[in-house]
């Protein structure tokens, strides 16, 4: 999972590698007291983000703004799928979870899928159909 922590000021207090990884991230430009805004645009800049850097803000400021913690996912240009959590700090700022979750997504919408075919196969049978467990029962 990557981290991150941000002060009641929007800079960045602290990171771990992967959360520089997930986003492409160059350390030599994301580091301790980089503005919040400033990574989003460094993303936009190296091709990660899907959106302009106001756009991202708008999108996560109201969560960033809430008192409660909140969880909402983020695509980006490269079609992965990031799961974002935030967790406000009673200093003002905010603590950051990312995880990439875009196998997991892929492989709910294949199961879907797979289950949409096999309700389709079902209705469209003309004889019935028996099923044994892998015991053999019926």
């Amino acid at each position: 999972h990557g981290l991150c922590m941000f002060d009641a000021d929007e800079r960045m207090i602290i990171c771990n590698r992967h959360y520089l990884d997930i986003f492409c991230l160059d350390p030599a430009i994301v580091r301790p007291g980089i503005r919040f805004f400033d990574i989003l645009q460094h993303s936009v800049e190296i091709g990660v983000a899907s959106h302009s850097a106001a756009d991202l803000y708008a999108i996560r400021k109201p969560y960033i703004d809430g008192a409660k913690p909140s969880t909402y996912e983020e695509t980006l240009s490269d079609g992965r799928i990031i799961d974002i959590s935030h967790r406000p700090l009673a200093s003002g700022g905010w603590v950051s979870i990312y995880e990439d979750i875009t196998v997991q997504r892929r492989a709910e919408l294949e199961l879907k899928e797979q289950h949409r075919r096999f309700d389709a196969a079902l209705a469209n049978m003309s004889q019935g159909l028996l099923m044994y467990d892998a015991d053999g029962k019926m």
